[in-house]
């Protein structure tokens, strides 16, 4: 698995942890289809049981434990000295994010919890006492827009295919952007996504929910009907999936982070006095307020993977935001639901009624 470039196997860090790594799954995790995935425990979750962390935020927290470890061995902290390991965590918080802490914190006590010896349920005291380390006074990072106007979409594609002859992330980008646009997805939620076709031919667009632990989502898995969609958003989606299987687990972080760094910058040439930039994100947003005008709450919730049909209205872009287009049947060009998730839906009574869909002052040849 790509998990192992973290931790790689010839070392051994614990015993059983090495292991754990290695069993999740027979053969590369990406070479599997959602299905095999949930089959092998790494998308299927108790929707009823109390909170849970998922196989692989737990092998996250360990990969970061064993590097922690590594790193107070470099100042002389032995692999099985937990107290020593526990005050120079607690020393290291003060140079840490508040966010970052929170990691650290979480890593460190789960790689803690493997050891049987007293000394370590001491360390994990120390480390549950520590404070949180005062938030630094350095800028954070510009706000970024609960939405992309068509306009303004239509301007960062224009810049990007400039630099596309070029760049390879900047071809990426305009798939990403398109696709998130035309789907919804979260953009960590491409990492799982493939796309498979219907019995009657449409193309269907298989998605791993990304907060389906602790009853957030409807269900492991979502489907999307793509049947509706433009062409060249189906191809976006279709070349971002490509390029995605290419790169693999920790290629994806990597071209995840290239992609929003691009995305800024193009951002601040194109408006530089703006204060709310364009993220990937952005498009999920538009594409909730879009489906707000065309969907009912329930299908709302279905195509983006939620629990509750209240979620979208409350975090999301409201419908006012909604700029749709309508494909040559007269549909909106939007994915539809499978019904069977649409049923697993919780209908909350504040749900707002569906709204008329308003025609977007762009035709469908301009795609988005």
């Amino acid at each position: 698995m790509a998990i192992q470039h973290a931790c790689p196997e010839g070392r051994d860090r614990g015993g059983a942890t090495a292991g754990t790594l290695q069993t999740a799954t027979a053969g590369n995790r990406w070479n599997a289809t959602v299905d095999e995935r949930c089959a092998a425990g790494l998308t299927e979750t108790d929707h009823t049981a109390k909170p849970t962390r998922t196989w692989l935020t737990q092998q996250e927290y360990l990969c970061r434990y064993h590097a922690l470890r590594d790193r107070a061995a470099e100042v002389g902290v032995g692999h099985d000295d937990h107290l020593g390991f526990a005050e120079w965590v607690v020393v290291e918080r003060a140079r840490m994010r508040p966010a970052y802490w929170r990691k650290v914190r979480q890593a460190a006590l789960a790689g803690l919890d493997l050891s049987g010896a007293a000394s370590a349920r001491q360390a994990e005291r120390m480390i549950r006492d520590a404070p949180p380390p005062p938030s630094l006074s350095t800028p954070r990072r510009a706000p970024r827009a609960k939405g992309i106007k068509q306009n303004d979409l239509a301007k960062l594609l224009r810049k990007l295919s400039e630099q596309a002859k070029t760049s390879r992330i900047a071809r990426v980008l305009i798939c990403w952007l398109i696709a998130g646009h035309a789907t919804g997805l979260r953009p960590v939620e491409w990492r799982d996504a493939e796309l498979l076709q219907s019995p009657s031919g449409d193309p269907l667009l298989k998605v791993r929910n990304a907060k389906a632990t602790n009853g957030r989502a409807h269900g492991a898995t979502r489907t999307l009907n793509l049947g509706h969609l433009l062409p060249q958003q189906l191809d976006a989606a279709s070349e971002l999936l490509k390029a995605i299987q290419i790169e693999g687990v920790t290629g994806f972080r990597r071209l995840h982070a290239s992609c929003s760094d691009l995305l800024y910058k193009v951002n601040r040439l194109i408006w530089p006095r703006r204060k709310a930039i364009i993220g990937l994100y952005s498009a999920r947003h538009q594409y909730a307020a879009n489906a707000k005008c065309a969907r009912s709450a329930a299908e709302v919730a279905a195509l983006m993977g939620h629990a509750s049909s209240r979620t979208a209205y409350v975090h999301y872009a409201r419908r006012s935001r909604a700029e749709l287009t309508f494909g040559p049947d007269g549909e909106p060009c939007l994915p539809v639901p499978a019904p069977e998730e649409v049923c697993r839906v919780r209908v909350s009574r504040r749900s707002p009624p569906m709204q008329p869909p308003r025609m977007a002052q762009h035709d469908c040849g301009d795609g988005g």
